[in-house]
């Protein structure tokens, strides 16, 4: 069923990204980031110590079977400022362009808001990852017009700090071909893998209506360089999953019953697609991608991939055409698919 989001924050928490999903009024561009994070965890377990991931082989690492983005942590400066746990952290306000810290109106207080001076440098946001300290990764996401948004700002990663609030350029890639006007986008996701501190970021910049030279990289936060890229390919959103191997199919040669291998999941900007790689102990890409799922609406694209509580995979799918379409609302609708026994991945028609 096709859900239609008009301006406004939906909450839909799901284990992978404890995400609040929104929409706006903009184009049928990447959606303005729909992680509208809830600082109650923040203020929870802000300074809580990062949860230590079990000892690794490098043959056979024995990761935590789920998400990889497990030791993830909300910022400290909610706390700082002295927001409370109503508040939330949002890259979807359809009147403020950035990143915008929001308490919501109660009885007693009126609405506020906060936004640091650089929160809006980079023009309007794509979604939010979490690192374990709480500092905040964000990325350009054009809405209907490129006047804040220009196709040679896209491919810039941004790290918001968890104490300081301030917002700063962390990383340009470098595109695999001339970035022109065609094809504004650049940046369409990322996802952290507690396990190798990494930080997987997707790109298209450079592809054209022919030419599909987009790629996903892996970005070492230690250096906070790219030491590995997949290349070749027109990603949308990513997600890493940690899996219970048991010694069948792919990747299960390299390694023994009953291991945990790593795989990322991504979908594709071009089809009604999901694919994953599998990754090694360091978390860089290990062979070709493997073919996971196709929707079962082939006109929408998968530009986020979620997990919840269950293991359930749910996409979350969107008309999307490399431009900018004003529309009146922003469409998405979710698929869920359960992983059978034999390892596939079935659509759960809901």
């Amino acid at each position: 069923m096709a859900i239609a989001l008009p301006v406004l924050i939906l909450v839909a928490v799901l284990y992978s990204q404890m995400d609040r999903s929104s929409a706006s009024t903009s184009g049928r561009g990447i959606p303005p980031a729909t992680l509208a994070e809830s600082i109650a965890t923040s203020v929870a377990i802000a300074e809580a110590e990062t949860k230590t991931p079990p000892a690794t082989d490098a043959a056979h690492p024995q990761w935590p079977v789920g998400p990889a983005d497990y030791c993830r942590r909300h910022p400290r400066f909610a706390r700082q400022l002295g927001f409370d746990e109503r508040a939330i952290l949002t890259t979807s306000s359809p009147t403020i362009k950035g990143l915008a810290l929001i308490q919501p109106a109660d009885a007693t207080t009126q609405e506020r808001v906060y936004q640091d001076p650089t929160w809006d440098d980079a023009g309007y946001l794509g979604h939010m990852t979490f690192d374990p300290n709480g500092n905040v990764y964000v990325f350009p996401s054009p809405r209907v017009s490129l006047i804040d948004n220009p196709p040679e700002q896209q491919d810039t990663l941004y790290r918001v700090d968890s104490d300081s609030a301030q917002m700063s350029a962390m990383i340009t890639l470098t595109a695999d071909a001339p970035i022109s006007a065609a094809n504004p986008f650049g940046l369409m996701g990322t996802t952290y893998d507690c396990d190798t501190a990494s930080l997987y970021a997707a790109t298209v910049a450079g592809s054209t209506a022919t030419e599909e030279i987009g790629k996903i990289v892996r970005i070492d936060l230690a250096t906070e360089a790219v030491v590995a890229e997949l290349q070749g390919i027109d990603p949308f959103g990513l997600s890493v999953l940690n899996v219970a191997n048991k010694g069948e199919g792919e990747g299960a040669t390299s390694s023994p019953p009953e291991t945990v291998v790593k795989r990322l999941y991504f979908g594709a900007a071009r089809s009604a697609e999901v694919y994953s790689i599998l990754l090694n102990e360091r978390g860089d890409f290990v062979g070709q991608p493997t073919l996971e799922l196709a929707l079962p609406n082939s006109t929408l694209k998968p530009w986020r991939i979620v997990w919840d509580t269950n293991g359930d995979m749910i996409v979350r799918a969107m008309p999307f055409d490399f431009n900018l379409i004003a529309t009146s609302e922003r469409i998405e609708i979710p698929f869920r698919f359960h992983r059978d026994a034999a390892g596939l991945w079935q659509w759960v028609e809901e």
